[in-house]
């Protein structure tokens, strides 16, 4: 996969990770208040949380791998370009 499109797609899943943290913050706490005095529901909740938390945690994996991947591109790029430079003044 080239630079460009392996940072495209880190964009894409970092946009998309802080989106679904957002809505996690805001929905889950609602869901827990609303649901409180049901007993049945409010496990419900809770038991439908953990594959959200396991899905996000599991975004933000691949989103981190995706960014370490790109600033390993770019710091090759540096040095390869770093190189050149002392190449040319030698």
């Amino acid at each position: 996969m080239s630079s460009t499109d392996l940072y495209r797609r880190a964009l894409a899943r970092f946009a998309i990770s802080l989106i679904l943290t957002i809505a996690d913050g805001l929905i889950c706490p609602i869901a827990l208040y609303n649901t409180f005095g049901n007993g049945v529901m409010f496990a419900l909740v809770l038991l439908l949380m953990v594959p959200w938390a396991w899905t996000l945690s599991n975004i933000w994996q691949h989103t981190f791998s995706d960014l370490r991947r790109i600033q390993d591109t770019v710091s090759m790029h540096e040095y390869d370009d770093g190189l050149a430079t002392v190449d040319r003044n030698a």
